[in-house]
């Protein structure tokens, strides 16, 4: 059907050219009138049929013009279970899901700044059983340091970032300088848990890493432990690194 009014052509145009062309952002702003094809279009989403509406629900037609098919989008992404909003000062259309995104790293240090986390290893060494207790302290500005006391007594700091629930952790320990390494640099799969997180260390990128956080392939939980505080940790660690002459 070709011939609607002009004044409904130029009115709905102007929404219709916002949205359905791709225009720079450098663009002039003008009016244009154009000639357009109604052709009856119809509009399937996974093989079922939709009928795209205004913000007032009433139905609105695709049609044609210079060889490209216009649609309106409020009511294409309404239909694909999207929000649409207007901004008028900037002439700008937003979609969106209507989910807010996860603030991994936010959700992280509400969980670990300020707190010690412990994480519990079994070995068995000469027939007998034993377990070992890791402490982990992550802080605000990205660095970390943990600690293990055991008869060689382990200690690692470095610093950490976030790639969605991907943790990376660049690190060394006190015999680095003396083994002529440069330093660890590990990522793990985190899971945020309601007393800590969990990792599985996912690549290693150094030849000879320790991994000290997670044996590779395998998960290592930390939990909060409210027994010990971030400092006394911390004191250990630097300990450790001065017994081989490593300024921490």
């Amino acid at each position: 059907m070709k011939g609607k009014t002009k004044g409904f052509i130029a009115g709905f145009l102007l929404c219709a050219l916002i949205v359905g062309a791709v225009i720079p952002a450098s663009a002039a702003v003008y009016d244009k009138l154009m000639e357009v094809y109604y052709r009856d279009i119809k509009v399937t989403i996974d093989g079922q049929t939709v009928t795209p509406k205004d913000a007032q629900g009433r139905p609105v037609e695709p049609f044609l013009s210079g060889g490209t098919t216009y649609l309106p989008i409020r009511g294409i992404a309404s239909a694909l279970g999207l929000d649409v909003a207007w901004d008028q000062s900037t002439s700008t259309v937003s979609l969106s899901t209507g989910e807010q995104p996860v603030d991994f790293w936010g959700q992280f240090m509400a969980k670990t700044d300020g707190h010690v986390l412990t994480k519990s290893e079994k070995f068995v060494e000469f027939g007998e059983e034993g377990e070992y207790m890791w402490d982990a302290v992550f802080l605000s500005d990205y660095t970390f340091y943990v600690y293990c006391e055991v008869q060689d007594r382990y200690a690692y700091k470095g610093e950490y970032s976030f790639e969605g629930e991907y943790l990376n952790l660049r690190y060394s320990d006190p015999m680095d300088k003396q083994t002529g390494d440069a330093g660890h640099s590990d990522i793990y799969k985190t899971e945020l848990l309601s007393d800590g997180f969990s990792l599985e260390l996912v690549r290693t990128d150094n030849a000879n890493g320790t991994g000290a956080l997670a044996d590779e392939g395998e998960k290592a939980t930390y939990k909060i432990n409210e027994t010990k505080k971030q400092y006394d940790v911390h004191r250990m660690v630097e300990s450790v690194f001065s017994e081989y002459g490593e300024t921490y």
